[in-house]
């Protein structure tokens, strides 16, 4: 069954890669370094990235088609510079995997996902806006952009992640606010969001520390800052940032901003502000297509609980009579009964490089019906 519905995905996807080409500093490939390269492809084409090619020239451009750019080999590309991915058709679908954004002093390395109407995939990735300097930026800003995936990702920036009229699912990551130890400047957190609704599950949001000494000492800053945004929280821990007048709190929001958590997740530092807190029973989806993650999906959540596994493409945020999810396209079912329900993929060789599968749990625990945050895994 598996077969035939991914056999059906893989002729329903968009744009799957028509060509791949190869970014090689040391001449092996088409091209040397990442933007020329992204300027010849054509929207579903696949760019492969060698090991140290993205760091020959510092730069800063701009993507508006459906590309996948993976790194090639066993460990992340490191690349540098500035990507934006802007403008994306409603019909195309971009793919980062396997890349390392270092920074240099003044270079910030980060990624801005805006106006986008397709899917954006971040898979693997490191980002890293602080540069070395007193001052840093956010590793990753997403605006009016509605379908943004983060999959085993590390961001650290001023903040982590900034989101604005955004919709963003995240799993397995590592989210951290830039911390403070000597002169000028402030911590930042983890992740704050205007006008936004993200889901986070198997995920880490540490607000920065400040230790400032010279008399410039400050407090640190919380894990989630939140203005009219709505949360989502799996099997997760959020965590206020240290400084000399004591821990600021995990969450920091307004009363028109919710917190939704399971009893699997900790908020270290308390909550800050008028907003409503609940206690509510998700699921958490782990597992991935093999290399480098194990090839077993699997939805758990509360005892007692059953649970639905399905299997879609990336899909956009919609409103259910169950609460708001971020549910993919043509869900085909994998596996039900009382949770843990787990699915062992088939190999998926016949994918190609960077493809996007999503898998999407349903739990009914105490009367409720809720929705997972979905696990998006691609194809290496």
């Amino acid at each position: 069954m598996i077969r035939a519905a991914l056999g059906m995905f893989v002729l329903a996807a968009p744009l799957l890669g028509q060509h791949t080409w190869v970014v090689d500093v040391e001449g092996n490939g088409d091209f040397t370094d990442l933007p020329p390269a992204v300027a010849a492809a054509a929207p579903g084409d696949t760019i492969l990235v060698a090991f140290w090619s993205g760091l020959a020239v510092h730069w800063s451009f701009t993507l508006s088609k459906g590309l996948t750019i993976v790194g090639q080999g066993l460990d992340r590309a490191l690349v540098m510079g500035h990507l934006v991915v802007a403008g994306l058709p409603a019909n195309q679908r971009v793919v980062l995997r396997s890349l390392q954004f270092d920074p240099v002093v003044g270079y910030p390395a980060r990624v801005t996902v805006q106006d986008c109407a397709g899917a954006v995939v971040l898979d693997d990735l490191v980002l890293d806006g602080v540069s070395g300097l007193m001052f840093g930026d956010a590793a990753l800003v997403v605006q009016s952009s509605h379908r943004v995936h983060l999959g085993r990702c590390q961001l650290t920036g001023s903040a982590g992640l900034v989101a604005s009229e955004a919709s963003v699912t995240c799993t397995g990551s590592a989210i951290f606010g830039a911390s403070v130890s000597s002169g000028p400047g402030a911590a930042a957190p983890a992740v704050a969001a205007v006008g936004s609704r993200l889901w986070f599950a198997n995920t880490l949001l540490s607000g920065g520390s400040n230790w400032n000494g010279g008399g410039f000492a400050g407090p640190g800053r919380s894990g989630l800052d939140l203005v009219d945004s709505q949360v989502v929280l799996a099997d997760g821990d959020v965590i206020g940032g240290a400084g000399f007048g004591g821990f600021a709190p995990g969450v920091t929001f307004d009363a028109a901003s919710s917190v939704e958590h399971d009893a699997a997740s900790w908020v270290g530092g308390g909550i800050s502000g008028t907003g409503v807190v609940a206690t509510v029973e998700t699921g958490i989806l782990t597992g991935g297509i093999p290399p480098p993650t194990i090839g077993t999906i699997t939805l758990d959540a509360a005892p007692g609980a059953f649970g639905l596994l399905l299997l879609s493409l990336p899909g956009p945020g919609v409103a259910t009579p169950f609460g708001p999810c971020w549910l993919g396209w043509l869900p085909a079912p994998l596996a039900c009964g009382p949770v843990p329900v787990a699915r062992t993929l088939p190999p998926l060789g016949f994918l190609p490089h960077g493809f996007a599968l999503t898998f999407q749990g349903v739990v009914l625990h105490g009367g409720r019906l809720r929705l997972s945050t979905p696990l998006v895994t691609t194809a290496p």
